[in-house]
């Protein structure tokens, strides 16, 4: 690289930038960038300076001017390759597709700047030549993995049951480099090979190539083309046509049939059945010829077989000594629509595929009232006695299972219908409280019934508050005054009603009213966060009564960097759908001149990019007249377009954008008769995430011929670009309201805008299309989980280059809008139970979901028969110990039993903007008698990102453990320009999918390494990387064909 004299003021080099291109990857024998390059991939560079490298940046032009356009590439580290580099240790250059490059002259142009500031500018000229067609490629194929007896592809025609395997055979002609498109002739090629052999699906690291997935290309015309480097570097191209033949359909010799009787007689065809009453006896037929049947239930055959059968008879559920077929009660069978698969292998070696689809009709169910009892006993005392009763389509003689030591069912087996009665005992029972599940069986063993019953049984002397929650986390930020939480507390089922008092240990805490309080009752406890630094603060609330235990809540506040001033974080967020009329105070954080809550939580920033909108937020300017309905809104002169982001009162609600689509409507009051002046004056709504990415819908004051006229307008700007704007002219209408509407479209990446008629209906405006997907919300990294959304709508106003005027709102509406859904064959049913910032969950051999919590509480939630919530279980343990973490996956150690579940619990550093480096953990947590007390802490030191990328899902597959490790960085390479991920790079295990097997001797999950540079080096744990460069894999799920889909 050659340093020149800097000319004059602009501080350019005057003398030229070195542009060399490489046929290799490791950039051996360069030449310079110029004339015609014969070859299908190119490695273009800027070659390092040495010994001392001086040089910034590298920006690269394809086609362009310098400072044009966007760069083509833009390289801050060395090597400079104008298609990016590959990691540490190698360097190697990436390739630059040339196919990709219409035939012809072209340019690269660069600018190397230095680190003085001082820039060289270059370019250097190409051709790109016209690759000619020729016939002399021969692409074969072969229906053998060793590429025996190969055919020409040319013209041929495959059977789709046919194994093929596709390649170039270059061996004899010395071939170097040759690419495969299949049904195109540029783009992506579908695989590029460098050395024989040349496969097209590819090849395994045996030399065996991989056949042609007919699920990709399936049956029909298709054109196949190859572009061939020879060994005397010309390229060469070629396009062929072959064929794919349809499926054929055989017939088949055998059938799965079923019968009512266990030696199969009067059997029939079990496809197109229907199945009730009795149990059913399934089998193939006929026999003689069969080896063996494997045989599947509702699952495909790359699922869990069901049953196999080795010898005559071949029977669904087995066959007894005497050769009868055992039953099938069909109580795993769904009710409705069912299949079985049954694979047949013949004596021959041929495997045939049986399919049989056939409906289940479950026998009518018996119903219990009440459908669940709960008792509330003395130590020592009961029996409490509960009459049941049962009603049924017909009648039954049940037995009761499920019976614990405290209970006793009289009589047992009951005849439905009918009523029976249930006896719940407090004798030699501690104190407590237990549940168990009466079933109630028929003859089949078919559960027709289930009666979820709880004991509790109190100390009359030492009674104990039930308090929810059992532990407070908070989240706030430093000086910016109160931050809540609301406290449940419910005396104990022998004496509900108490007076209790509360005091607290931390001058910080405090209740919002009195200090005394009558459960059952809800209070909201306050931590004033004025005066106290970032970080973490703990204190502990007491609640005392007499004849009962002193309870004590533990709080942990966690204080981060101010952001979300003068609104308050946890309440931006609403619910949808959300609805504001302004006839009564409506509370909420965005008040107006006299403390009336507008019911808008969140203020748009004059500075994009920040949370913080004390300098946007004017209350002295709004006014709830409520006695009339309006929300009144005086202007200022401030706005957002372009680069000017002075917009003062855009106040709105947080929502979470991607569930739904979103409808936002307004109703402007009469804006026809308010001041406006042909200024650009303006009111309306809007939808985006800062002052320069939005969309809004406004009522518009304009001039025309000198007089003031009227339109409604929608503009999208993204970037601080406008990209979208129209307006639609309208007359003067003094009086009349104007309805206005934006519809958000996650699932298009669509914003539409409307205007709104008198009669209701609905006018388009205008569409922004591609929008940026940051404008959603997809990608959560550097989403505050106590905000929950980046993205909010709300109403603004303007007086633009007017004088102020008053604009008034009566309305102020987000609803769900409707998408409508594909086809579907089932249906779901919901059922939500409230938590706190729940991440990841896994349902228990014991039947109980294992939810995890933001910052480490580890909840167990009991189900009844109908999925309600009927006990719900908080383990601390975590936070106790580290105090408060960012927890995000949990999996179900193997050898959990019901009665002895062991949870591995994944978490790092609690910071979202600072997180500590290498604090990623596993935790194994183990019952005791208080709980999932027991913990241990096998594997420490995992990588954890800046931002909130860290230990992510597990699960255990077999003995190992999996799990997913989120980037250090946001696009793979460390920033120092204010972003969330800031200048961590990656390290060995992150951005990964990550197996060990804790359970091995001598087993070493410290992966925390201590050198002066840990970016990309192993740490030398027994921790393995399954797969890399994974952004941040939040979840990932091991299917049944044997893939892990990430």
């Amino acid at each position: 690289m050659r340093r020149c004299f800097i000319l004059l003021l602009w501080a350019i080099h005057a003398c030229g930038v070195d542009i060399l291109w490489s046929r290799t990857s490791d950039r051996a024998n360069p030449m310079p960038l110029s004339g015609e390059l014969d070859a299908l991939q190119a490695h273009i560079f800027v070659p390092t300076p040495t010994p001392t490298n001086n040089i910034q940046r590298v920006e690269f032009w394809l086609d362009m001017t310098v400072g044009s356009g966007t760069a083509t590439q833009t390289e801050k580290l060395a090597p400079y390759d104008f298609a990016g580099s590959g990691p540490k240790p190698t360097y190697i250059a990436y390739s630059y597709n040339l196919v990709n490059i219409p035939a012809g002259d072209h340019f690269i142009a660069v600018r190397v700047t230095y680190k003085d500031n001082t820039f060289d500018i270059d370019s250097a000229n190409f051709t790109i030549p016209a690759y000619p067609d020729v016939n002399n490629i021969y692409v074969k194929y072969s229906n053998s993995d060793d590429r025996s007896s190969p055919m020409l592809l040319s013209g041929a025609t495959i059977p789709y049951e046919d194994f093929v395997y596709i390649f170039v055979d270059g061996s004899s002609t010395g071939d170097r480099v040759v690419q495969f498109f299949m049904d195109k002739a540029v783009g992506t090629p579908d695989n590029t090979d460098l050395a024989t052999p040349f496969d097209y699906a590819g090849t395994d690291p045996l030399g065996v190539p991989h056949p042609l997935d007919k699920t990709l290309v399936g049956p029909g015309l298709h054109s196949l083309t190859t572009y061939v480097q020879t060994a005397s570097d010309i390229v060469e191209k070629n396009t062929i046509l072959f064929t794919i033949n349809s499926p054929v359909v055989v017939l088949q010799p055998y059938e799965i049939m079923v019968s009512i009787n266990p030696d199969r007689s009067n059997a029939m065809p079990l496809d197109g059945s229907t199945l009730q009453g009795g149990p059913s006896y399934i089998f193939t037929a006929p026999d003689t010829t069969i080896v063996s049947v494997v045989f599947y239930l509702n699952t495909p055959e790359t699922g869990t077989s069901y049953h196999k059968e080795g010898k005559v008879p071949f029977d669904f559920t087995g066959t007894a000594a005497d050769l009868t077929a055992y039953p099938w009660a069909r109580n795993d069978a769904n009710a409705g629509s069912n299949y079985i698969i049954a694979a047949v292998t013949s004596d021959d070696g041929t495997v045939y595929h049986l399919r049989a689809d056939f409906t289940v009709i479950i026998p009518g169910t018996v119903s219990l009232t009440p459908a669940s009892i709960s008792a509330v006993l003395a130590t020592d005392t009961g029996p409490n006695t509960f009459q049941i009763t049962a009603t049924a389509s017909s009648m039954d003689t049940l037995t009761i299972t499920g019976l614990p030591a405290w209970a006793m069912v009289m009589p047992n087996p009951i005849v439905v219908p009918g009523s029976f009665s249930v006896l719940i005992s407090a004798q030699s029972v501690a104190v407590g409280t237990y549940t168990a599940t009466l079933n109630f069986q028929n003859s089949a063993a078919v559960t027709m019934a289930s009666l979820p019953i709880t004991l509790t049984v109190n100390d009359p002397n030492n009674l104990m508050f039930d308090v929810q929650p059992t532990i407070v986390n908070m989240i706030g930020r430093p000086d910016s005054g109160d931050t809540g939480a609301v406290i449940s507390v419910t005396g104990a089922p022998l004496e509900p009603s108490v007076v209790y008092t509360v005091s607290v240990d931390v001058m910080w805490l405090r209740t919002s009213t009195s200090t005394q309080f009558t459960a059952p009752n809800d209070f909201t406890l306050l931590a004033n966060t004025n005066n106290l630094p970032e970080g973490t603060h703990t204190g502990s609330v007491t609640l005392q009564a007499p004849n009962y235990a002193t309870f004590n809540l533990p709080v942990n506040l966690q204080l981060t960097a101010a952001g979300c001033e003068p609104v308050i974080c946890n309440q931006i967020r609403v619910a949808l759908p959300y609805s504001l009329v302004f006839v009564q105070n409506n509370d909420k954080a965005v008040v107006d001149k006299n403390g009336v809550g507008t019911g808008f939580t969140y203020v748009l920033s004059h500075a994009p990019g920040t949370g913080s909108s004390v300098d946007a937020y004017k209350p002295d300017l709004l006014w709830m007249d409520t006695a009339k309905g309006l929300l009144r809104m005086k202007t200022t002169a401030g706005i957002k377009i372009g680069t000017l982001n002075d917009a003062d009162n855009n106040i709105g609600v947080g929502f979470a954008v991607p569930n739904q689509i979103a409808v936002i409507t307004a109703r402007l009051v009469e804006p026809y008769t308010s001041a406006a002046t042909g200024n650009y004056e303006q009111a309306g709504i809007w939808f985006g995430t800062d002052q320069d990415n939005y969309v809004k819908v406004v009522w518009l004051s304009y001039k025309s011929g000198g007089i003031p006229a009227y339109a409604i307008q929608f503009v999208a700007e993204f970037g601080g670009v406008t990209v979208a704007e129209h307006k639609e002219f309208v007359l003067n209408q003094p009086g009349l309201d104007q309805l206005l509407r934006i519809i958000v479209d996650p699932f298009t990446r669509k914003i539409y805008g409307q205007m709104g008629g008198q009669t209701g209906t609905y006018l388009p405006l205008g569409t922004a299309e591609n929008v940026p997907s940051e404008v959603f919300g997809f990608d959560a990294a550097g989403i505050d989980p106590v905000i929950g959304t980046r993205s909010f709508a709300g109403v603004m106003t303007t007086h633009r280059k007017g004088v102020q005027t008053q604009f008034s709102f009566g309305s102020f509406d987000i609803e769900q809008g409707e998408r409508p859904l594909p086809p579907m064959d089932f249906t779901f049913d919901r059922k939500s139970h409230p938590l706190t910032h729940p991440t990841n969950m896994v349902f228990g051999p014991d039947g109980k979901l294992y939810v995890t919590e933001l910052y480490g509480n580890v909840h167990t939630l009991t189900y009844d028969s109908n999925l309600n919530v009927v006990e719900h279980q908080i383990c601390t343990t975590i936070p106790d110990h580290f105090g408060p973490r960012l927890t995000l996956g949990i999996a179900m150690d193997p050898t959990s039993t019901p009665g002895n579940i062991i949870l591995w619990v994944s978490h790092s550093s609690p910071d979202l903007r600072a997180g500590g480096l290498n604090s990623g953990s596993i935790s194994r947590l183990s019952e005791s008698s208080s709980g999932f007390s027991n913990l241990t802490t096998p594997v420490t030191g995992l990588p954890r990102a800046e931002a909130n990328h860290g230990p992510n899902s597990m699960a255990f597959i077999g003995n190992r453990l999996w799990i997913t490790i989120g980037g250090n960085t946001g696009a793979g390479g460390a920033v120092n320009n204010g972003m969330e991920f800031g200048v961590r790079e990656e390290q060995w295990l992150s951005a990964a999918l990550l197996y060990m097997d804790p359970f091995e001797p001598g087993f070493d999950g410290d992966c925390y390494d201590e050198g002066e540079d840990p970016w990309g080096k192993d740490p030398g744990c027994d921790v393995s990387i399954w797969a890399t460069g994974l952004r941040n894999s939040y979840d990932f799920v091991h299917h049944s064909n044997g893939m892990i889909y990430a």
